[in-house]
Formats: structure tokens, C-alpha cells, sequence
């Protein structure tokens, strides 16, 4: 659009509605004509889709639409969506947004059925509780083996070095799952009130662990689910045999874990608690990750992180396969980033004092 104005400083401010404002001191000296052009920056956008179609979508407690939908207009920072709709349990969850960029965000929600099913596999006297946003991450699973003594002799692809199972000793399994075993021991649940990114639900409490288990060293992949399942639900489906098969409801990972018992006797299969899941991730550290401190709490580069862990800074919004960084101590992949991990127990308020 044209302007006839006399010589001298002008301001030219362009906006537009889900841009950034962008000004422009310009000089005019007695030209016949002269053209500025000035480009905006998009503000960041939420893409929100995911299972089921039609969940209300809310932003930091506002309304935001109807999945699929587009949230646009955000400035950086974090951002809490929450998903509702009837007949779903509630789904809450963290998103970074960044100027120009693209969010995208895919959830599936729990039904109240599979809820039921959840609840009904509880078990009494279990005091750990998972998390919000990992009880929420209706993603990807470890798998947890159960193994009495008795039943070493029977199985094929142990690796031990005594009679009895011993820190860091190995099983594979026929469908290629390998478990490490974690020897009984105790530590620190939760993250210090001084913790960078810490959130208030995580209060600090010493947790013991009286009996050993087989945790999966990775994620459950792809290959593994389709080779039990005969079908792949993730929605990197075509990325390979070795990603991580993910978007498995609660119920979908009992149905497996259901398959795969019926099929592996004398092992029994289940998935770890909790206390179980961060003792492992831990890998004897006391720090916020496995390998050291937390130096960025954004998608920055994070040489600790990095190392470890896919994640928004070095994921490229999408899942990657299994055991491509760093193991913790104690062997196990993948215990940062990547994808959401199932518990078997569900969210709640942490204890106060000790838990055996």
C-alpha cells in the first residue's frame, strides 16, 4: 500500500494476527518513490490430534477447540493441554512451543473400560505410585519378568554367574526381548526441592526395594509387538522393526503382557511399578539424570541429556530406535526420552516418610 509523504524519519509497524509485530525506522529523502517490504515471524503453533477425534482441548484451563485442532498465536515457553471427553479418563500433558515453530502433539486417551481393566489388575499393598505425565503417556512400555529361582534351570538364553541371579545378568527371551536384572536395594524416590524443572509431586522420600527384577533393557519395539500382536498401532509405524512400538493404551500393554505370559512359561511377565521404573532409570545416581545435572530446561542443547536421551532438541519430533544412546550404569536404554513409559500403578500423592 502506498503513502505520498514528505522527506524525513518514518516508523513502519506491520502486524497480523498470530505474527510477531515488526517495526522499522526508514529515511525518506525527496525520492520519487521507494519500497520497504518486512517479513513477520509466525508466533508458535499446537497442533492437537489424537484418539479419540472430538476431545475438548484446553490451554493452561482455557478453551481451545475440539481435537484435531490448531492452537495458534503462542509466544515460547510451556504450555499444559488438557484433553476431556465422555466416557475418557482425562489426559493431561507439558508442551514446549517455540516462535515458528510447529508443535505437534498426539495423545490417546484411556477409556473408562480400559480404567476398569486397569484398576482390576491392581495390586494390594503397593505403595509407589507413578507419576501424572507418566501415568498419562499413553505411549510405550518396559516389561518387567518375574522369575523364581527354581525356573532358571528351564530357560534357554540366561546369562548369570552364580547360582543365583546377580546385578547386571541377562535373559533373552524367544522374541528377542532382553531383561537385565536389578538387584534389591534402596534410594531416593523423587527429586529434591532444589532441582531445576522440578515439580511440586514429586516430594523426596527413600524408597526400598526388597525383592530383584528383570527389567527390558529397551523399550518394547515395533518387531516385538507385531511378532505377538500381529499388528503394529504406532504412529511411526513405518519407521522399522527396531523403533519403539507406542500410542498402546493400558489395556492394549495388558492384552500383550496377557499374550505373552500365555505363551512363556514358565516366565511371567508384567510391568515394573514406579519405584521399580526410576530405581532402574536411576542406575545408582542421585542426580536428576542417570549421567548428571540438568544444564537446560528447554530444547537446548543439553550435553548430559544429549548423550542419553532423544529428546526436543535433538528428537526431531519423532521417535528413534531403540538403543541408539548411551545406557545408564546399569545397562538400561532409553530411560530418558524417546517415548513415555507405562507403570503398573497409577498416580498419586507420595508418601511422607519411608517406603519398603
Amino acid at each position: 500500500q502506498g503513502m505520498l509523504l514528505d522527506p524525513g524519519r518514518y516508523k513502519i509497524e506491520v502486524s497480523a494476527p498470530n505474527y510477531l509485530k515488526k517495526q522499522q525506522w526508514v529515511t525518506l529523502s525527496g525520492e520519487p518513490e521507494k519500497q520497504y517490504s518486512l517479513e513477520l515471524t509466525a508466533l508458535g503453533v499446537i497442533h492437537a490430534s489424537g484418539v479419540p477425534e472430538g476431545a475438548s482441548v484446553y490451554l493452561d484451563g482455557r478453551p481451545a477447540g475440539t481435537t484435531p485442532c490448531r492452537i495458534p498465536g503462542l509466544a515460547d515457553g510451556t504450555y499444559t493441554l488438557r484433553f476431556e471427553k465422555a466416557n475418557f479418563m482425562p489426559l493431561r500433558k507439558k508442551v514446549p512451543v517455540r516462535i515458528g515453530r510447529i508443535q505437534e502433539v498426539n495423545v490417546r486417551m484411556m477409556s473408562v473400560l480400559d480404567y476398569r481393566l486397569f484398576e482390576k489388575h491392581l495390586q494390594g499393598g503397593q505403595t509407589a505410585l507413578a507419576k501424572g505425565d507418566k501415568a498419562n503417556a499413553v505411549q510405550a512400555f518396559k516389561a518387567a519378568l518375574v522369575l523364581k529361582p527354581e525356573d532358571r534351570a528351564a530357560l534357554k538364553g540366561l546369562k548369570t554367574t552364580g547360582q543365583l541371579p546377580s546385578h547386571g545378568d541377562t535373559f533373552t527371551n524367544r522374541l528377542g526381548m532382553e531383561f537385565i536384572y536389578i538387584a534389591p536395594g534402596s534410594f531416593s524416590m523423587g527429586s529434591p526441592s532444589t532441582e531445576p524443572g522440578r515439580d511440586p509431586d514429586e516430594r523426596r522420600h527413600k524408597v526400598t526395594l526388597t525383592t530383584g527384577y528383570w527389567l527390558q533393557a529397551t523399550e518394547v519395539t515395533q518387531g516385538q509387538w507385531r511378532a505377538l500382536m500381529g499388528d503394529n498401532p504406532s504412529r511411526f509405524n513405518g519407521a522399522g522393526k527396531d523403533f519403539p512400538v507406542e500410542n498402546v493404551s493400558y489395556g492394549d500393554v495388558q492384552r500383550f503382557i496377557g499374550r505373552l505370559n500365555d505363551a512363556s512359561a514358565p516366565e511371567r511377565y508384567r510391568l515394573p511399578t514406579e519405584a521399580e521404573w526410576e530405581y532402574g532409570a536411576r542406575g545408582g545416581s542421585s542426580k536428576a539424570f542417570a549421567n548428571g545435572d540438568i544444564a537446560d530446561l528447554g530444547c537446548g542443547k543439553d550435553g548430559k541429556l544429549s548423550k542419553a536421551a532423544w529428546y526436543c532438541g535433538t528428537a526431531g519430533e519423532r521417535t528413534h530406535a531403540v538403543g541408539q544412546k548411551e545406557p545408564n550404569a546399569w545397562g538400561l536404554y532409553d530411560m530418558h526420552g524417546n517415548v513415555w513409559e507405562w507403570c503398573r500403578d497409577w498416580y498419586g500423592a507420595y508418601p511422607f516418610g519411608d517406603v519398603m
